[in-house]
């Protein structure tokens, strides 16, 4: 009896601890998790995937109206009834049983068919239920749609939108039931290393302590770049300017890029030889169109409006005039339009901005010199309205120039040369006429502002794909209710029955496989990942992840840090693994003109007018795709021609126009003659006309898809302008 008793207690043990092994995942069966560098897609690629998505999920909208498939469960019922009844000692067959009379053998008795079929029981549902799940429904779609669309602050800040795509392989243990997670870490490359002159670490060029010990009002990049050299800055990566100083230069040479593709453009469309040329020498009408063209692709490529030519031309070239802040940060200039010549594309160059400015002790220098300020108790620094030549740094009287300081705070930049370096950023030169001493410094102003402009930085997850992947389950509950019936019919006779109920109920469940999440982080890295699970046992699968994260558009590299690991019952997150990639990507030097420009860049659509023919002639009831070239317009688009919205929306591979698809043109209004229209495109930050003229003819006879009836085109586009801004 003892032995039976130990045995018992030994084996509740042991149920024991393996309960709590399994209860503490002691017991549980992982696997390893795999993840490969990501992928990246560029904005360019992710905007029409994102309007084909648009498209899907209106269309999923229209089908929700139309379903009547709302019940998310059916119930089956199952009712048998059987009963034998005696008398005089005679017992009666069961249904469709027959007897005679006169053996005695007549009775009645009924029994179901145990064959019989389940029926289904068809339901009504209310209408107030319909409308609460129709709503449900709608409300989940309308949250995709409104996430679909890009936000309204991912490039107002200099941002860029990037694409990275995981690939996640989870191979599971044979008793794996935890869900296996993957969190990723994803910081910007810094556009200030914290190596070289100025960090105290050295790197060349300049005494380190001087450039963060001393006091001054010169900000830490000012002092980095006077404790160093302009060749260490280029060419050692490890200086700390070194990155910042690149991308300033690369974002000029594209911005003289993007003038001069553009102008290539809009050029070749005109007709000079309409605008009269006479004796080899441009005619009036011809310079006024050259001036037209060039100052709108200044406006339409930077994204301002009142850009215009310098008073004083310059050896075959034209200096345009920027506004602030643009003027800060870059000169643009373009060859000037050539006697004999008119159909010579014009060429710009852009280039960065540099202030020379002037350190005098003592009395004022004189005429020609603007004061800045006072350096000291001794020293004031000066600018000068007269022509510069960095070449014998002699001034030439005989060109005006403004040439007044573009950088705010040239005082501390000039204590700063003065007092704190070794001199060597000072020119000593004698002023012309009275002779007296001063000294020339360089400042790159261009380079200051454009810093200062993009030290800015926002970076933030924008989307998960998938944020929730579920698969169907079909779960059935069921429930049986089985009765017996005896009874005794007096002396001579006797009764038996059974009654019995069946329901069975089959729900399609959604069950969750892989669920996305996102935290914001104090580090000032974007963070995000997936959950990967299953319902029951875990098995082995392969997943891919897309994040959407918008990081400042100057970011060439990314740091991503990914850790793996296995959820406990606890919703703590156990770390098995890690993973660490350099992820370099492309900077979006066009988004650079949103920090620079900053609340003055303009954002509504601009249609490039030159880039489309100027009369277009349209049939009614065909389906109609335009190509419509310009700046801007991607944005939540919406295009009308006439009283017709666009059905489908597709961007160009370089963002510089859309292609509008109209299906069945007209076909709810048809013309009866001829119309006009205008041709608009609707975005979040406003709307533009084409200039073109857009004709109308009423359809061909036979043509199919149309219904009877005539335009009236105004009326449309009320209904249309209307409508769009709330698209």
């Amino acid at each position: 009896m003892r032995r039976v008793w130990t045995a018992t207690i030994a084996a509740a043990g042991i149920v024991a601890l393996l309960a709590i092994l399994w209860v503490t995942g002691a017991y549980d069966t992982r696997g390893r998790i795999f993840v490969g560098s990501p992928e990246v897609y560029t904005r360019e690629r992710l905007v029409n995937d994102r309007y084909d998505q648009d498209f899907w999920l209106h269309s999923q909208l229209d089908r929700l109206d139309k379903s009547t498939a709302l019940l998310t469960s059916l119930v089956r019922g199952k009712i048998s009834v059987g009963a034998n009844v005696g008398i005089g000692g005679a017992s009666a067959g069961g249904a469709g049983g027959s007897g005679d009379s006169g053996s005695g053998g007549g009775g009645g008795g009924g029994n179901s068919d145990p064959d019989r079929p389940p029926s289904d029981v068809t339901l009504q549902m209310p209408f107030d239920q319909e409308f609460l799940i129709r709503a449900s429904v709608r409300d989940a779609i309308r949250q995709l749609i409104l996430e679909n669309l890009l936000d309204d602050r991912h490039d107002l800040t200099g941002n860029s939108v990037y694409g990275l795509k995981f690939d996640m392989t989870v191979i599971a243990g044979g008793r794996t039931y935890a869900s296996a997670f993957i969190k990723a870490s994803i910081k910007a490359r810094q556009l200030f290393s914290d190596e070289g002159p100025g960090s105290g670490t050295g790197g060349g060029g300049g005494p380190a302590e001087d450039a963060e010990s001393v006091e001054t009002d010169a900000p830490r990049h000012v002092r980095q770049y006077f404790a160093s050299s302009i060749g260490d800055i280029e060419e050692k990566e490890k200086n700390p300017l070194h990155t910042s100083y690149s991308l300033y230069n690369l974002w000029i040479a594209d911005v003289g890029a993007r003038l001069n593709t553009y102008i290539g453009q809009i050029y070749d469309t005109i007709e000079f030889e309409d605008e009269g040329i006479t004796g080899g020498a441009c005619g009036v009408s011809a310079r006024a169109e050259w001036e037209r063209r060039v100052l709108q692709a200044v406006n339409d490529v930077l994204g301002i409006s009142n850009s215009g030519f310098d008073q004083y031309p310059q050896k075959g070239l034209r200096g345009i005039t920027l506004p602030d802040p643009w003027r800060n940060h870059i000169r643009v200039n373009v060859t000037e339009l050539k006697d004999g010549d008119c159909q010579g594309t014009p060429i710009f160059a852009a280039d960065p901005i540099w202030d020379a400015v002037y350190l005098v002790e003592g009395d004022p220098p004189g005429g020609g010199f603007i004061w800045i300020d006072s350096v000291d108790d001794t020293t004031s620094v000066y600018a000068s309205t007269l022509g510069f030549s960095q070449d014998d740094l002699n001034r030439d009287p005989s060109i005006y120039q403004d040439l007044r300081t573009r950088y705010k705070r040239i005082a501390g930049v000039a204590d700063y040369v003065k007092n704190h370096t070794d001199g060597k950023a000072m020119v000593p030169m004698k002023l012309p006429g009275s002779g007296r001493p001063a000294s020339i410094v360089l400042v790159p102003s261009g380079f200051f502002n454009f810093i200062e402009s993009v030290i800015r930085t926002d970076a933030y997850t924008y989307s998960l794909f998938p944020k929730t992947e579920v698969f169907g389950v079909l779960a059935e509950q069921s429930s049986d209710i089985k009765a017996a019936i005896a009874a005794a019919a007096g002396q001579s006779g006797s009764g038996s029955g059974n009654f019995s109920t069946s329901n069975v109920e089959r729900t399609f469940q959604a069950a969750p496989r892989t669920v996305g999440f996102s935290e914001a982080s104090t580090t000032g890295a974007v963070e995000f990942g997936w959950v990967i699970g299953g319902h029951g046992r875990m098995e082995s699968t392969q997943k891919s992840g897309l994040a959407l994260v918008s990081v400042p558009a100057w970011t060439n590299e990314l740091s991503v840090h990914v850790d793996t690991g296995w959820v406990r019952d606890s919703g703590a997150l156990a770390m098995t693994g890690s993973y660490d990639f350099a992820v370099p990507i492309p900077p979006d030097y066009e988004a650079f003109d949103a920090f620079v420009g900053g609340s003055r860049v303009r954002r509504e659509p601009r249609i490039s007018n030159d880039l489309v023919a100027p009369y277009q002639v349209l049939e009614a009831c065909d389906d109609v795709s335009i190509i419509i070239p310009g700046f801007r317009l991607w944005r939540s688009t919406v295009v009308t021609l006439g009283s017709q919205l666009a059905s489908r929306i597709t961007v160009l591979p370089n963002m510089r126009g859309i292609i509008a698809k109209f299906d069945n043109l007209l076909a709810g209004n048809v013309p009866s003659a001829a119309e006009q229209v205008k041709l608009r495109v609707w975005t979040s930050e406003g709307v533009d006309t084409a200039t073109a003229t857009f004709r109308i003819t009423p359809p061909r006879p036979g043509a199919s898809g149309c219904d009877a009836g005539s335009g009236n085109d105004d009326a449309g586009e009320i209904a249309a302008s209307a409508r769009a801004p709330d698209r």
